[in-house]
């Protein structure tokens, strides 16, 4: 194509490159030439597609697309009112049948411009308020409130937004979103006409410490819990409490010890705090033992613990701060020592008791002749002695081990450094044990019978215990009979229930097929001096019905005693006269039961008064 005119106007209708000439002559005739390169562009190509059926105050979406174009250009929706006239998707608001233009340029300058009609029918939607946007406490939920105009068909809210109770058919959902969220809901009337609005909640956390700091306290102690901020406290614990709704409360707990306490923010939302009430057990306090002490003396206070010492009363220490201290009380006192920790504050006491002298007491007893009898002493001293009846010391301490031989009286004295002594008597009684005067040694002939005789006929309630019982025709009796075919030995064991005492005594017995004067026993002394031991003294022999007499003599040979009765014993006398102390010479006269010979014993008896 050519034209002549100075400013052509050119339709390209193709994609192209097109070279134009330009080619110019002078009035005289003179020319000049140039060229051009023009490059053609296609227009950017873009659709709409949206609600074309809408009802009065109903949203329609208009959804436009760029389909071809050079990237970098813009879009324009004109011809009604929408929500934004440069995006390409937006929601158109028409009040009458609108038709909507949607303007494309793209990055090349080229534009296109699209058309969309969209039919408003004669139905009104429903009008809908979710009100001005909202937040919620963290960990709360808010409830959105849909305010409407008309019978409804439905209600949906949109599920790409998590965190509503409820998203179907429900106005007033609670809405606990996670962060900033924006909820929408749609809204359909009885004419099919759909209404939608919005609502953004955002989150407020208005978490803080708002009570005391942990606390420690002492068991058995009280601590005031406070709320500094908020309104509303409600504590909770599983300790007991006075006031659950008080901004301060007392509590006193045994152990350790977790409160809760919510209230109300200045934006109304709960918050919740905790305290934890350290219960501290006392530390050990120990002032020591209790302290005797002689007047004028004084005594040293040695005390232990952890933490600040005090000593009261005061003014009787020497140094009232310290666990080890002097006092010097003129009378009985009783010292204070309370130990601080910083957190708690334990005591502990002790006595000093001041004296003038020492205090001691001992305790004596009955001991049978030959046992050991302990002394015990006791009291306010600082050194034990004993004493015998001829003042000499005989052992020291609150102990003495005693074997006396006779009754005694013990003398205890007990020494203070400081204080005078002081004295304590005991008296130890001896009580003898029983004696029965069994011989030691009795001959038999096998197999006779033979009864044990003591030499004293009262048992004065004594009980017996022989062993071994094999042999003998009782085991617990005084004067048992014995039958034997061998030689053996018994023991009697004989006990005084009034006194306590016990002696044992052994007898042995031989075995004889011939008759001397082994077949006869006689004991060597006796003492007739009617105390009921040992006042007589018998013949013992297995052959009762074979003895034939028994005679004693003085040291001149004059005959004193005579009997023909082994059964009678001779009590030391002559002609109803006690004979004097001395050595006694006796004959005994028997006939063999073994042969039927005649057979003598003789021996000496010592009488003792």
């Amino acid at each position: 194509n050519t034209s002549s005119d100075q400013n052509p106007v050119e339709v390209f209708d193709s994609v192209s490159v097109v070279n134009v000439n330009l080619t110019v002559k002078t009035e005289i005739g003179c020319t000049d030439s140039t060229s051009l390169s023009i490059e053609t562009f296609g227009l950017p190509e873009a659709e709409i597609v949206g609600e074309t059926n809408v009802c009065v105050g109903e949203v329609a979406l208009l959804e436009g697309t760029l389909l071809s174009g050079e990237p970098g250009g813009s879009v324009s929706w004109t011809g009604g009112p929408v929500d934004c006239t440069d995006c390409l998707i937006t929601n158109a608001s028409p009040t009458v049948t609108t038709t909507y233009m949607l303007s494309v340029i793209d990055g090349n300058g080229c534009e296109t411009v699209e058309e969309y009609e969209v039919y408003v029918r004669n139905a009104v939607a429903a009008v809908i308020d979710l009100g001005q946007d909202t937040f919620a406490c963290v960990n709360e939920g808010v409830q959105l409130n849909l305010e409407i105009d008309q019978s409804l068909v439905s209600i949906a809210w949109s599920t790409d937004e998590d965190g509503l109770s409820c998203y179907q058919n429900c106005p007033n959902p609670l809405a606990s979103p996670e962060g900033l969220t924006t909820y929408q809901v749609e809204v359909t009337n009885v004419d099919g006409c759909k209404s939608i609005d919005s609502v953004t909640v955002d989150i407020i956390d208005d978490s803080r410490e708002f009570v005391t700091d942990d606390p420690v306290i002492c068991k058995g102690d009280s601590v005031s819990l406070n709320v500094d901020y908020g309104t509303s406290p409600q504590w909770t614990s599983e300790e007991f409490l006075a006031c659950d709704d008080c901004p301060e409360i007392q509590v006193s707990p045994d152990t350790n010890a977790l409160y809760f306490v919510q209230v109300l923010s200045e934006n109304g939302c709960t918050i919740h705090d905790s305290v934890e009430v350290v219960v501290q057990e006392p530390m050990p306090v120990e002032a020591g033992g209790d302290e005797v002490a002689c007047i004028n003396e004084g005594t040293e206070l040695i005390g232990t613990g952890t933490g600040q010492a005090s000593w009261s009363p005061a003014d009787l220490a020497s140094q009232p701060n310290d666990f080890q201290t002097q006092v010097n009380p003129t009378e009985t006192t009783m010292f204070f020592l309370t130990v601080d920790d910083g957190v708690c504050q334990n005591r502990d006491s002790l006595l000093v008791e001041v004296l003038t002298s020492a205090e001691v007491f001992a305790e004596g007893g009955l001991v049978c002749l030959g046992d050991t009898i302990e002394l015990t002493g006791e009291g306010l001293a600082e050194d034990l002695l004993w004493y015998d009846n001829d003042e000499n010391i005989i052992g020291t301490g609150t102990a003495l081990p005693l074997v006396p031989r006779e009754s005694e009286e013990i003398t205890l004295v007990g020494v203070l450094n400081g204080c005078d002594s002081d004295t304590a008597y005991v008296s130890v009684e001896v009580i003898h044990s029983p004696v029965f005067g069994y011989p030691e040694s009795i001959t038999l002939v096998p197999e006779v019978s033979f009864q044990i005789l003591p030499s004293v006929d009262s048992t004065q309630g004594y009980t017996f215990e022989w062993s071994p019982a094999d042999g003998l025709s009782c085991a617990d009796c005084p004067d048992p009979y014995v039958s034997l075919t061998d030689e053996k030995t018994f023991s009697v064991e004989i006990f005084d229930p009034l006194t306590g005492c016990s002696t044992t005594e052994d007898i042995e017995f031989k075995v004889r097929t011939r008759c001397n004067g082994d077949l006869f026993t006689v004991p060597n002394a006796f003492s007739p001096n009617q105390d009921g031991r040992n006042d007589e003294i018998f013949v013992y022999s297995a052959f009762i019905g074979n003895f034939t007499s028994w005679r004693v003599f003085d040291r001149w040979g004059a005959e004193v005693f005579n009997t023909t009765d082994m059964g009678q014993g001779w009590n030391g006398s002559y002609g109803g006269k006690s004979l004097p102390p001395g050595v006694y010479a006796y004959i005994i006269e028997s006939i063999c039961p073994i042969d039927g010979t005649t057979f003598y014993k003789a021996g000496d008896i010592t009488l003792i008064r």
